[in-house]
């Protein structure tokens, strides 16, 4: 019992000892995963006070690029510094250059003249650097009348640049009286006459009348005249309302093709005018009076005038850019075009006072006497006495330069020269009437009729005392000391520049320089007329034909290539005149094909109204002198060899080709035009293949393209000529006019009349072409086509190619057997073709292991001429 007990005893020590260890062992579990949680909790919190910092460095970082970024934005944009100005004229010239844009110092200068012209420009436009010359030009013409001046009112940051912001194109050119009253030159002719003209025009805008004989001459110049009747001391604000509008029209008549004259006081009743202030305007066929007597403005008044005068003819000056100066009276009817040179130095031009006739004479329905008389009798006289008058003045020039300019004065080099500050003197109104006194050597600026003589002036006066100004601004330069004196006594008669052998001399100095510049554009054209009499050819046609017919001249030296475009080539032409009538109704255009007088214009108009005129057709053979046109075969390489490899669809082989079996040849579409037209096509014995095209049309380079590819397979076949024309720079009859482009046609050879058009509806490639062309080729030239196609290197399939080709041999014996029973005397030609047709067929089956056509190739092109029998 007490062993059992104690061994009870004992067991029970050692599970409870083994228990107290699990308790122990459990704990130390539990206290190591309170440990874990503890450390995993202050990891957890670690990383959230990690997260937390390197969040609020990301947002200072994100601050800063925000705060950056902001203040570039905030800056104003950086801008390269503009180039330093550079003076735009040369220095010593008539044009003072405010190069760095002082408008301030360019206003004050206008302001002390009485008349300015301000030339707005910028350096760097073609147009400013076109017109610089000719601005120069007329500012050494006329520096004793105006000031001239240029301001750059491109560079950036100058006084006007910053006024005047609106300013879209250069160079623009501004006339100021000494009242701030502004012309601006609204023509787009930048040439020397131009500006001459426009600028003598602003000199004397009204002109002074007082007897019916002076208004029957001025309106012998001018397409009309506005004449205004008043009394000075009566009427001095009408004048001034009067000569402000003359002075603005010229705006819209900057070559005063309008002239606007006074007449005053008592010289009024000459003109049958009883009523003062009045005004009339005098045209061709009428005499109108102007109303408005209570407003007499200058708006007004040129409103008026545009509404109510009527022009015959008129001359025209398009602005060089593209524009629809011409659609407006091509709307209205025929329009006659004039191309003449006009020489804008000369009042009166002969060739349009000849169509002024005609004019006159076409819209004379109902035989007017007076209208009558001016043209046949006034006008006619006129242009006698003009072409005289210039032979006179021509020689009174020369005896007046051999007069000034002696022969030993001819060699001296003139060593003297006149700033631009001596000019500004003369302009200023405050010293208008200041002069030199012993100033030797001075040259004279108006050199006359020799350019390369110079004479000398020896002394300028000076008319009154008070006058005195400083010659320290004055660059002149001489072997001589400029003396300082200045007289103080009255001038003598011989020493005084406005007495009036002075003025009369000055001005007939003025007009042979005036002729001098105009013999050097060109010469002064007067037409030979005989007769007045065909004018009766002409005389009310409007009328009986009930046709707007517009004449208009042009100038043929300024606007050559406008009649280049229609076909003529003006300059080219006997005294670069022409004339021709556009039908915009009709879609033609005639041409008068000898030299233009009365006789021959008037015999022109007349036939074209009986109908009895042919049409002008325009052509590109002309090859013109100052136009050229892009021509594509000049840039067309054409490859000299070409790569005879393709694939064989069917054998799935390789066909290879022996390039040297076959000569290569180069396809040309030629370019012909509407000389050679009737003679390439029409005339012709060979199959045209002709390609209507336009250089604006897309369309038209994916047709040449296909074409020329058609051309290079089948180049081989005989008696096949590939042509196209330029359907806008030829004209040809109506059944030749195409009206869409491209437009391809075949005209088949012995029958042009069958003609085939490629369907507008038929995609435009390679395969579409070659299959229009080939059905419509005669059947030997169809067959050889098909070989040639199939031996091409970007053929698809043999198996294709053979097919087809048996196909059309098959089709081509049984064409000759229905002929062998039409024409038993060709029967033994007819079979000779059966049987080579028949080996050519047998043949073809040997081609599809060897995919060589050359041999097939041989055989049809020995078969045409055969064929050739029978056809």
């Amino acid at each position: 019992m007490f062993v059992t007990n104690s061994s009870q005893s004992s067991s029970v020590d050692s599970s409870l000892d083994q228990l107290i260890d699990n308790n122990n062992d459990d704990e130390e579990q539990l206290v190591n995963l309170n440990s874990s949680d503890s450390s995993n909790s202050n990891n957890q919190n670690n990383r959230l006070n990690m997260l937390i910092s390197y969040g609020k460095e990301l947002l200072c970082i994100l601050a800063f690029i925000l705060t950056t970024f902001a203040s570039v934005q905030n800056n104003s944009p950086k801008i390269s510094r503009a180039v330093a100005p550079v003076p735009f004229f040369s220095k010593g010239s008539f044009v003072e250059d405010y190069y760095t844009g002082q408008l301030s110092a360019t206003q004050t200068k206008v302001s002390l003249s009485e008349l300015s012209f301000v030339l707005y420009y910028a350096p760097w436009c073609s147009e400013s650097q076109h017109s610089r010359q000719s601005y120069e030009h007329v500012a050494k013409l006329f520096y004793q009348e105006a000031y001239f001046t240029a301001i750059n009112c491109w560079q950036p940051g100058s006084e006007c640049r910053n006024q005047y912001t609106k300013i879209h194109s250069w160079p623009i050119l501004m006339a100021y009286q000494r009242n701030g009253f502004g012309v601006q030159y609204q023509k787009n002719l930048w040439t020397e006459g131009a500006l001459t003209k426009f600028i003598t025009s602003l000199l004397n805008p009204v002109q002074r009348l007082t007897t019916p004989d002076e208004l029957l001459e001025l309106m012998a110049t001018k397409d009309a005249v506005v004449v205004a009747f008043l009394n000075l001391q009566d009427h001095p604000r009408n004048y001034k309302s009067f000569h402000r509008a003359a002075y603005k029209f010229l705006e819209k008549d900057a070559f005063n093709e309008i002239g606007y004259a006074v007449v005053t006081g008592e010289s009024s009743y000459n003109f049958g005018v009883e009523e003062l202030p009045s005004i009339r305007a005098y045209m061709w066929n009428e005499t109108l009076e102007y109303n408005g007597n209570n407003s007499w403005t200058s708006k007004e008044i040129n409103k008026w005038v545009f509404e109510h005068i009527q022009q015959v003819s008129f001359q025209l000056s398009p602005p060089g850019t593209k524009s629809s100066s011409l659609s407006p009276y091509l709307r209205q009817g025929p329009l006659l075009i004039l191309f003449t040179p006009r020489n804008f130095y000369t009042e009166m031009s002969d060739p349009y006072v000849m169509l002024q006739q005609i004019g006159m004479e076409y819209y004379n329905c109902d035989e007017d006497n007076w209208i009558n008389e001016m043209t046949r009798d006034y006008l006619f006289e006129r242009r006698k006495e003009n072409r005289d008058n210039y032979k006179k003045l021509i020689e009174g020039c020369q005896r007046f330069s051999h007069h000034n300019f002696h022969p030993e004065e001819n060699n001296k080099k003139c060593d003297a020269s006149i700033s631009v500050s001596l000019a500004n003197v003369l302009n200023s109104s405050k010293n208008f009437e200041a002069r030199f006194k012993n100033v030797p050597n001075f040259c004279e600026i108006n050199k006359l009729m020799k350019d390369k003589s110079c004479g000398c002036v020896k002394e300028f006066h000076c008319e009154k005392q008070s006058l005195k100004y400083s010659l320290k601004d004055v660059h002149i330069t001489g072997d001589d000391k400029v003396k300082k004196t200045f007289e103080t006594s009255m001038l003598s008669h011989d020493g005084d520049d406005r007495s009036p052998d002075s003025i009369i001399q000055y001005n007939f100095r003025r007009k042979c320089e005036i002729l001098r510049l105009a013999k050097r554009k060109s010469d002064i054209l007067f037409i030979d007329d005989v007769d007045p009499a065909p004018l009766e050819l002409v005389s009310g046609l409007a009328c009986k034909y009930n046709k707007t017919f517009t004449l208009i001249s042009m100038d043929s030296l300024s606007f050559h290539t406008f009649a280049e475009r229609i076909g003529i080539d003006i300059l080219e032409i006997e005294n670069k005149t022409a004339a021709i009538i556009m039908d915009h109704e009709n879609e033609s255009t005639f041409m008068l094909d000898e030299p233009v007088n009365l006789n021959s214009l008037s015999r022109f108009i007349y036939t074209y109204h009986r109908g009895g005129l042919k049409r002008f057709l325009r052509t590109n053979s002309v090859q013109y002198k100052h136009t050229h046109f892009f021509d594509i075969n000049e840039f067309l390489n054409v490859k000299k060899k070409e790569q005879m490899e393709d694939r064989d669809i069917v054998g799935k082989k390789k066909c290879e080709m022996d390039v040297g079996k076959r000569k290569v040849h180069h396809a040309v579409i030629r370019e012909i035009n509407s000389e050679d037209f009737e003679e390439a096509v029409s005339r012709s014995n060979h199959t045209s293949v002709v390609l209507f095209y336009s250089a604006n049309c897309a369309f038209c380079s994916m047709m040449s393209h296909s074409l020329l590819t058609v051309s290079r397979i089948i180049e081989e076949i005989p008696n096949i000529d590939f042509l196209r024309i330029d359907g806008d720079k030829n004209d040809l009859a109506w059944h030749f006019t195409m009206s869409e482009y491209p437009t391809l046609i075949i005209f088949p050879a012995g029958d042009k009349s069958e003609s085939r058009r490629f369907p507008v509806r038929m995609s435009i490639n390679t395969s579409n072409v070659l299959g229009f062309l080939l059905a419509n080729l005669n059947r030997s030239q169809r067959l050889l086509g098909l070989v040639m196609a199939c031996n091409y290197k970007r053929h698809n399939s043999t198996y294709d190619c053979i097919t087809t080709i048996q196909e059309e041999i098959t089709d081509s014996i049984s064409f000759c057997l229905r002929e062998w029973r039409k024409n038993p005397l060709k029967r033994t030609a007819i079979l000779r073709i059966i049987k080579q047709l028949k080996e050519i067929y047998l043949n073809l089956f040997l081609i599809r292991s060897s995919c060589d056509f050359l041999k097939i190739e041989v055989e049809v092109k020995s078969l045409m001429e055969k064929w050739k029998k029978i056809m």
